[in-house]
């Protein structure tokens, strides 16, 4: 025989093994553990979607059922995931609000005093009055008040050059 049908046929013996290898000896040991990865796979199947369905009214029928339904948000989770979009972060004393500073990396946004005051002055302190007082552009100082107009703290709000909100300080 010459070199050139050797080399022919120990190359045809090579793929041959190779198949053998696959066929016999990795096909069977994965087929023993018949598991996939869970995410891959058709996703909009008429027989999935369908079995969700049925699952879903099965479920609201039954008063009884054994589902784990999310509760509603806080005020300050409100706060700091509506208002804020994630973007600021805040420290708490038994409660109450003291500061909410800006994360790192991420874009302040603009706030009305007013309505910050209205609809989340609750969590920062027990007043029943506020006036506002601005030192600058920069900053804003609003006094919370008692009832009877005695001072019970200082809200500090520090602003960027474009008016938005980087720091909240409760005093």
């Amino acid at each position: 025989m010459t070199q050139r049908n050797i080399t022919i046929m120990a190359m045809c013996a090579v793929v041959a093994g190779a198949v053998f290898v696959n066929e016999y000896i990795i096909k069977n040991v994965k087929s023993d553990q018949d598991r996939g990865v869970a995410s891959f796979g058709e996703r909009f199947e008429p027989n999935q979607i369908k079995w969700e369905q049925e699952l879903a009214q099965s479920v609201s029928k039954d008063s009884k059922a054994k589902t784990l339904l999310g509760s509603k948000p806080n005020m300050q989770d409100r706060l700091l995931f509506e208002v804020f979009e994630g973007r600021y972060e805040a420290k708490l004393d038994q409660g109450k609000i003291q500061k909410i500073s800006l994360l790192q990396n991420q874009a302040p946004i603009q706030l009305k005093t007013d309505d910050f005051m209205k609809d989340y002055g609750a969590l920062l302190k027990s007043y029943d009055s506020y006036s506002k007082s601005q030192v600058d552009a920069a900053h804003e100082d609003i006094q919370l008040k008692a009832k009877d107009g005695s001072a019970v703290g200082v809200m500090k709000i520090e602003r960027d050059d474009k008016g938005r909100v980087l720091n909240i300080e409760i005093q």
